[in-house]
């Protein structure tokens, strides 16, 4: 299974891309009406033992699908549609009602999870001795799918992810993503997965996928020219810094 869905986000990093237009934002904006928000409709589970004052945890919170302003800023940012995906995300039938996005990381030990602040990665060894002994690995993987079902997300909705480390060329987090259903990270960074008929995870890829990633992988990426990457880099690295101001407020 493992690797049927991996092809799946080879298949579509690879895919002929097209130059995002307003009929495709549009798309976005009929997809986004349909997704329910609720202010407290955040789910999560501490993972294993504290270490030192801080615990590992996963939460899914809502979150809504963006994209470029207009198509103007597709451009100048190097954002591209794979063609179909939007569509399909955007059909009545079996149409998202939920997308969540995917967190895990280190936390002070003892915060409620609906106020969660994660803390920088402990990467000393005592500290990857601890993940380890702790398999977090396994918990992480086991406790994704109960979370699901506490937010009662069904088939075709939608899970997303920001892995870390991409702007760093570091593809790690973004790989161990893939392997569990979701498509490569998009030009923004951004990671998506559907939900089948059988709540299982599968690759999605509305926007153009990260050349840095489908040139690592040793897979044909869609033309696209340098000026189009550092384009995307730029946006991406805008993209963290607000990330990090909304996890590390200022005084922090």
């Amino acid at each position: 299974m493992k690797k049927e869905r991996y092809a799946k986000a080879k298949m579509l990093a690879q895919m002929p891309t097209e130059a995002i237009t307003e009929r495709d934002l549009d798309l976005v904006d009929e997809i986004v009406r349909r997704l329910q928000m609720t202010e407290d409709g955040t789910v999560g589970t501490l993972i294993g033992d504290p270490y030192q004052g801080q615990q590992m945890a996963m939460r899914l919170h809502p979150k809504l699908l963006e994209a470029p302003v207009d198509t103007a800023q597709a451009e100048r940012w190097g954002v591209r549609a794979v063609p179909g995906q939007l569509d399909a995300l955007s059909e009545q039938l079996n149409a998202p009602r939920q997308m969540r996005s995917v967190d895990f990381g280190w936390v002070e030990e003892g915060r409620p999870l609906g106020e969660i602040v994660y803390t920088r990665e402990m990467t000393t060894p005592e500290a990857r001795e601890h993940q380890e002994q702790q398999r977090y690995a396994q918990q992480l993987r086991a406790a994704l799918p109960q979370l699901m079902a506490e937010a009662r997300m069904g088939p075709g909705d939608l899970l997303y992810n920001t892995p870390t480390g991409t702007l760093d060329n570091d593809y790690t987090r973004a790989k161990t993503y893939m392997r569990y259903g979701f498509g490569a990270p998009s030009s923004l960074n951004e990671q998506f997965a559907r939900l089948d008929a059988m709540g299982r995870p599968v690759a999605i890829q509305p926007f153009n996928a990260d050349v840095g990633l489908v040139r690592s992988m040793g897979w044909t990426p869609a033309s696209t020219t340098d000026a189009d990457r550092q384009a995307q880099l730029e946006a991406a690295f805008r993209r963290r810094l607000a990330e990090e101001e909304e996890y590390y407020p200022p005084g922090y």
